[in-house]
């Protein structure tokens, strides 16, 4: 397989592997729903979105046309017929289907070859010199470049030995992560000297990214649920030059209300529907159920880190699923019974036009 890598000099902990796993031979197709109406149209097979309620007969029509035409081996029709209708019928209930089925096609005509991953430079090394050991190391290499990605750091690794065998990457001077994962770290908007508490931590993937913004200065305190996953991040974290990083389990949370945070990250468990041209077994086990049973851990989540939040402090909610049950829904319901929460925006970022894992990100100031 032709893997492209993308990495930016240096923070992470683990290389995320790159090499998806096959298809499986035989799966049993998702269930497939009927529409309201008329009962005798098409279903429309979607493993995580709600039933559509469309507007018109030519949105529902054009939406069983495009559903149809998704399901075809001819993958550029498929694709067309995607964007055709979301930019026909922008703010259809549909989108979540389209969107779904908008991924699988892009991803399949890729093949899954193209996996982007990212690394950025950590507070061990420079990018400068990074890139000088790669082309001793035989890396062909190139620049990255997006907003929120800072200038000369991240790198898309054309050619490359096996990344475990890099001596730079044993140094830990990179890591391998996709570009989207970086993008709440930069909502979230950490400085030298604050306290800043990552809800969701392990297994550690944005806690380096925290701490070179912090410039190693302040609290940066780690939580999780596991004690085996809080373990990766205290054996990662100093192999790439992160010091002072406190991890903690939920029992520890009581005693830091008093003192509260002045950021607070919550990177939360999702359906990964953004990720699924790595995790190519999701468009076989992702159930509507479970969205319901992940969007009251998500919920839990955001009401355990509103107490914990000074006031004024900046709180980010972030996932990887591009469905808006755990999104932008999830967001407002929160907000609606938190009156002293208010949104200060959102931002998604979708395989098929950013190039990069889906992501959601919401960002969130407490008044008071």
């Amino acid at each position: 397989m032709n893997c492209r890598t993308i990495v930016t000099a240096a923070l992470i902990l683990a290389c995320t592997a790159s090499v998806l796993p096959a298809q499986p031979a035989k799966q049993a197709k998702p269930a497939q729903a009927a529409p309201a109406a008329p009962a005798a149209q098409p279903g429309f097979t979607s493993p995580v979105a709600k039933q559509p309620a469309f507007k018109s007969k030519e949105e529902q029509a054009a939406a069983v046309q495009m559903f149809q035409t998704m399901q075809s081996p001819d993958t550029d029709a498929a694709i067309k017929a995607g964007d055709s209708f979301l930019q026909k019928f922008p703010d259809s209930e549909f989108k979540p289907v389209a969107l779904y089925f908008l991924t699988i096609s892009y991803q399949s005509k890729n093949d899954y070859e193209k996996t982007l991953t990212y690394g950025e430079a950590t507070l061990k090394a420079d990018p400068g010199k990074l890139v000088e050991q790669w082309r001793d190391e035989n890396v062909e290499y190139d620049f990255v470049r997006q907003d929120w990605i800072d200038e000369n750091v991240a790198f898309e690794l054309k050619a490359h030995p096996p990344l475990g065998r890099l001596p730079s990457f044993q140094q830990g001077l990179f890591y391998v992560q996709d570009p989207s994962t970086l993008l709440a770290v930069r909502e979230l908007n950490a400085q030298a000297g604050e306290s800043v508490l990552d809800l969701s931590a392990a297994p550690g993937g944005k806690l380096p990214f925290l701490a070179q913004l912090m410039r190693n200065e302040g609290r940066l305190v780690a939580h999780d649920t596991a004690p085996e996953r809080l373990k990766l991040i205290e054996q990662n974290c100093p192999r790439l030059g992160v010091t002072g990083v406190h991890t903690i389990l939920p029992a520890a949370l009581a005693p830091h209300p008093s003192a509260g945070f002045d950021r607070i990250l919550i990177d939360a468990p999702c359906s990964n529907t953004g990720v699924m041209r790595r995790r190519v077994d999701l468009r076989w086990r992702i159930r509507l159920e479970e969205i319901g049973r992940l969007r009251a851990t998500q919920l839990e989540l955001l009401g355990q880190a509103a107490p914990l939040l000074k006031a004024g402090g900046t709180l980010v909610y972030s996932t990887c699923s591009l469905e808006p049950e755990e999104n932008s829904e999830l967001v407002a319901e929160f907000l609606n019974a938190h009156a002293d929460f208010k949104l200060e925006g959102t931002r998604e970022l979708l395989p098929f036009e950013d190039g990069v894992d889906g992501t959601y990100v919401a960002r969130m100031v407490k008044n008071r």
